[in-house]
């Protein structure tokens, strides 16, 4: 499991926004329904952007599902953000630490293009630690998990059993944050 901070996740379904090389702004980093020229009607989630809940059991989603995250025992909302914005990020701890949200079909997505994208900050560099994942009913092999290798960020992605890897170019450092974004334009998958 993930030791660290994530903040900003979205899932955009319907739309490739990243599809080669780009910088990043730190300072800019808070994802909206609309950044990076989103269509707010294909933003399937956007979480882990705040510290204020009523509840604070739950995380909130920003995207027009309104889905309700859960959190486990050692996830925290945290006070600290690529941007410093008050779209603070999640505190993850590293034992059995995750979200989880609601199982629904408009997560899932599909054979389209999409963006599953966000910022994460690992407290440390060494060691495998899974950041999101989302697979389909029981035994059927499909979906996806992004995590941390132990040196590069990657994806595997399966279908049916039958799946793949897809690994990040550069290596994260502990302390720093990162923006991911694994993407599917066509037929092409990008990370």
């Amino acid at each position: 499991p993930l030791t660290g901070y994530m903040s900003n996740l979205r899932i955009v379904k319907g739309q490739a926004l990243y599809t080669a090389n780009f910088a990043t702004n730190v300072a800019s980093s808070a994802l909206t329904t609309t950044s990076q020229s989103a269509n707010a009607s294909n933003v399937s989630l956007l979480t882990l952007q705040t510290n204020i809940h009523y509840d604070n059991t739950k995380i909130l989603d920003n995207s027009a599902q309104d889905f309700t995250v859960t959190r486990t025992s050692g996830t925290y909302p945290g006070s600290f953000s690529p941007s410093g914005n008050n779209k603070w990020g999640v505190w993850f701890s590293g034992s059995t630490t995750y979200i989880a949200p609601v199982a629904n079909a408009v997560l899932a997505v599909g054979t389209g293009d999409f963006c599953i994208e966000g910022w994460v900050n690992f407290a440390t560099s060494s060691g495998n630690q899974d950041m999101f994942a989302c697979f389909g009913a029981s035994g059927t092999g499909n979906g996806w998990t992004i995590y941390r290798n132990g040196t590069h960020i990657e994806v595997y992605s399966g279908a049916g059993g039958n799946g793949g890897f897809l690994t990040s170019t550069s290596s994260p450092a502990a302390g720093v944050w990162t923006h991911f974004a694994f993407v599917r334009s066509g037929s092409t998958l990008y990370l």
